[in-house]
């Protein structure tokens, strides 16, 4: 405030009144400057009165955070250095990434030299990386009505890998599967790894196939893919690419080559070539077998056999060869029947699905010789004497390619008040035969047929008579009977048949015992009554020796289900040995 003081007026004289002049002057001057000293300190006293805002820090950064994640909080402080209270108007969040942000406060008032925390938190979405934003905070600080705090973080991407990126499965037959082998899905990054989806695709893509439950993998977690391979046909080397689509923002697809082998079969025939000798016209040889084998992997598929040539038609031959699986074998049996004399070719034809090899030739040869002009049709045979059964005569057989079996004649055994023969081999199965009155077959016992038990009996009611005492050439026989089977478990069952024999001519026959001149071949054919089972048999006997080889063929329906061959090895009859 500024005064003004009026000094006493007085009448004095000149000297006098300059003096209180002069007197006037100076307390004037004086009250003026207290004066505004005074203001000046009014002035200030009301400047310090206002708030004044101070927030620390001015800058945040939440750090790396995975989306959908929530960081740590961090605290703003709002501090009041004035002397009045400070209002907080507002605490906003704003800019690029505000929605990734948030505060929460109770700052309303803060008093002078007061403070108040603000909590801050980020929250990232996608997409990755680096998130801004700003806090603005607005007070009633006249000088500082707005300050704005720096917001900052990151939301660092996942990082996919895959272990192994190429996978070889192997060599897996066509229609077979192969092991299972497992890709692995890792996420080395900090973001959850979305998997969008994982598809097989390339040239062979169907032949591949995958299964996971990969949907989301988390920081530092994997997740495994399994994979396996079907081959299908054509053979060969087979690829494609599994594609592992996701939200890793560098490598959104990666690929993972797959592979495998669909090796093919591989056919061998054995031999490569067959002569059948020298055949009278109207007969038949001797079956030759021809031995299909698979020594690849995959199956080997038999199309077709057929013959071809010069002199096919008087060649024949039958087969079990379809499917082949890898290391088994088949069997082609031809034979020759020539129709006139004269050297005879023809050739065997095997198609398969080798595809280095899709066609097997196999050459074949042989001669037919002039029949007689008087052919021993009408000849008589005493069948005793193609049939012995002498006491301690021995006949050792190869069963198949390989197998040995010995069989002697041992003893007698009543049965039908017949004292029937008995035939036993090693392994104490026996059959019971007689042959004075024709060839006729009792019995037959199996030692070892029942597992754990041991032996089973089949006895014929009838018996099965064979053959006459004396027989021709074009005799034929039919011998219906019942089979009555016991075993020593106590189970029985019997089953009816018929079986006719036929004396179907003379041959000539080579076995490993030796070349046999002038041999009785007999063609029987059993039929299980009631069914389409049978069996097909040709037995050839030779005087003297007895039974040289059999080749017999069970077929159901026509076809063949299995067959086995028995050729005479050696023997000794009447004490003559043979070779």
């Amino acid at each position: 405030m500024i005064g003004y003081l009026r000094s006493n007026q007085y009448y004095i004289s000149e000297e006098k009144k300059e003096k209180e002049e002069m007197k006037k002057g100076f307390l004037t001057t004086v009250f003026i400057g207290i004066s505004c000293i005074l203001l000046t300190w009014c002035l200030c006293q009301t400047a310090d009165a206002d708030p004044v805002i101070s927030v620390a820090p001015m800058s945040v950064n939440m750090g790396n955070i995975p989306v959908g994640g929530t960081s740590a909080s961090k605290t703003v402080t709002i501090t009041n250095k004035g002397t009045s209270d400070l209002s907080l108007d507002s605490i906003t969040i704003t800019g690029i990434n505000a929605s990734e942000f948030s505060q929460t406060n109770r700052c309303l008032t803060i008093p002078a030299k007061g403070s108040c925390p603000v909590t801050v938190t980020f929250i990232p979405t996608v997409p990755f990386g680096k998130k801004d934003a700003v806090m603005s905070i607005v007070s009633n600080d006249l000088k500082k009505p707005t300050v704005n705090v720096k917001l900052s973080g990151q939301a660092p991407p996942p990082k996919i890998s895959a272990s192994p990126m190429s996978v070889n499965l192997g060599s897996v037959p066509v229609g077979s599967s192969s092991m299972e082998k497992t890709v692995t899905i890792k996420n080395t990054g900090v973001s959850d790894l979305v998997m969008d989806s994982i598809t097989i695709t390339g040239t062979n893509a169907s032949e591949f196939s995958q299964t996971n439950s990969c949907l989301t993998i988390p920081a530092k977690g994997s997740c495994p893919v399994t994979v396996i391979f079907i081959p299908t046909a054509p053979f060969g080397k087979k690829d494609a690419i599994m594609s592992i689509v996701s939200n890793d923002p560098k490598k959104l697809t990666l690929l993972v080559k797959l592979s495998g082998q669909a090796p093919p079969p591989k056919i061998t025939v054995s031999p490569a070539s067959a002569n059948f000798g020298s055949v009278t016209a109207g007969n038949t040889s001797l079956p030759k077998v021809f031995t299909v084998k698979n020594t690849g992997t995959s199956d080997l598929v038999v199309n077709s056999i057929t013959l071809t040539g010069t002199n096919a038609s008087e060649f024949n031959q039958t087969s079990d060869c379809t499917t082949v699986a890898k290391g088994v074998s088949c069997t082609i049996i031809v034979s020759l029947s020539p129709t006139s004399a004269g050297s005879k070719t023809a050739l065997l034809n095997i198609s398969s699905n080798d595809s280095k090899k899709s066609d097997i030739v196999v050459k074949l040869a042989g001669t037919g010789l002039q029949a007689p002009d008087n052919p021993p049709v009408d000849a008589i045979f005493n069948i005793a004497e193609y049939f012995p059964l002498g006491q301690g005569d021995t006949w050792t057989y190869r069963e198949g390619d390989t197998e040995l079996t010995t069989r002697t004649v041992s003893g007698t055994q009543k049965i039908n008040d017949v004292n029937a023969v008995k035939v036993i081999d090693e392994d104490g199965d026996y059959q019971l035969w007689t042959n004075s009155n024709g060839i006729v077959w009792y019995k037959e016992y199996d030692a070892d047929d029942i597992p754990g038990c041991g032996w089973e009996q089949l006895i014929f009611s009838p018996p099965i008579h064979a053959s006459d005492p004396l027989v021709s050439v074009g005799s034929s026989y039919i011998s219906n009977t019942t089979l009555a089977e016991t075993d020593c478990t106590g189970k029985s069952s019997t089953t009816s048949f018929s079986y006719e024999f036929t004396i179907d001519g003379i041959e000539d026959v080579t076995v490993p015992a030796g070349t046999f001149s002038e041999c009785l071949k007999i063609t029987g054919i059993m039929t299980v009554n009631g069914t389409s089972q049978t069996t097909e048999q040709s037995i050839w006997l030779s005087k003297g020796v007895g039974q040289i080889k059999t080749i017999s063929v069970d077929k159901v329906n026509g076809s063949i289900v299995e067959k086995w061959t028995e050729d005479l090895v050696s023997a000794i009859v009447g004490g003559v040995h043979y070779p």
